[in-house]
């Protein structure tokens, strides 16, 4: 199984959740969630973006376009340009799969693989091929698997990749993470909490899950957070290490482009934005004036 580096990197982890919804947006305004942040001639853009896209989300509003067209850099989650599949394939084979004659289903309780197994067939996915992934790896296929199952690939690019179409060539992008980082974010995860966490994500698969999509769109950041806070409510050293800790070194980066005459516009998963040690109360706590601009 070939998991390619859009859904690798498209992870509802990064954007705050385990697992997935893989519905389309309705038809009406997109608002994103989106801020301003200011310490004396100094300006930060935020955008909390999602990692998938609609074509219908496009272009977004006009606060949010005009604010990235007057910003001289882009920083983002993750920009390796010089990745390649064969970078990803690497990494896959020596982190994301067992050796031969080993498999995940030995490690799993009765009722997990049962679960598994019963998401292997209702999604058309081989259960065989998914025994041979480390828990990690499952963990991303059940989130989002079924929408691909569905026909429902995404129609457009993520707001991340959106943004970085349109700086190339007009515009500096920086990349606060690597590839080959994200990917260590979630293989490094010990391997108990690995399969809780694979248990809890064919559990929401099986119950279903807000709409992270309609979410976002919407603007709400309440319940966003709310997900998000729910998602790692049982993992507090891991989410300290996918979100606290990462939240800093995206401040930092953000605030190291930045410059006093020239604005930046920083796009991150919105589960980084939101919560008390987000990127906008981390902001508030160096002395930014920090507002939500709500579009239309």
């Amino acid at each position: 199984m070939r998991l390619t580096r859009s859904i690798l990197l498209g992870l509802a982890l990064f954007a705050g959740s385990i697992g997935h919804s893989g519905s389309r947006l309705a038809a009406r305004p997109v608002k994103g969630l989106f801020w301003k942040a200011t310490s004396g001639t100094r300006t930060l853009y935020l955008l909390g973006s999602i990692h998938v896209g609609d074509s219908r989300m496009y272009p977004l509003p006009k606060e949010i376009e005009g604010a990235f067209e007057r910003s001289a850099a882009l920083v983002v989650e993750s920009y390796s340009p010089n990745d390649s599949q064969a970078d990803v394939d690497a990494f896959m084979d020596k982190h994301g799969v067992y050796p031969e004659g080993e498999s995940l289903f030995r490690h799993l309780s009765s009722g997990t693989e049962d679960k598994l197994r019963q998401f292997a067939s209702k999604n058309g996915v081989d259960a065989t091929n998914l025994g041979s992934l480390k828990p990690w790896v499952v963990m991303m296929v059940t989130g989002f698997w079924p929408m691909i199952s569905g026909g429902k690939t995404p129609s457009a690019p993520g707001i991340d990749d959106y943004f970085i179409g349109k700086a190339k060539d007009h515009k500096p992008i920086v990349g606060v993470e690597t590839t080959e980082f994200q990917l260590n974010q979630l293989a490094s995860i010990p391997d108990e909490s690995q399969i809780a966490i694979l248990t809890d994500a064919l559990a929401s698969s099986s119950t279903g899950e807000p709409d992270l999509e309609e979410l976002w769109a919407a603007g709400n950041a309440a319940k966003i957070e709310k997900v998000t806070t729910g998602s790692f409510a049982k993992y507090p050293a891991i989410r300290k290490r996918l979100l606290e800790e990462r939240n800093s070194h995206m401040v930092a980066v953000a605030l190291s482009t930045l410059s006093s005459k020239n604005p930046c516009f920083l796009v991150v998963g919105a589960a980084h934005m939101l919560g008390p040690d987000g990127i906008v109360n981390l902001l508030r706590r160096k002395g930014f004036q920090v507002s939500a601009v709500h579009p239309g």
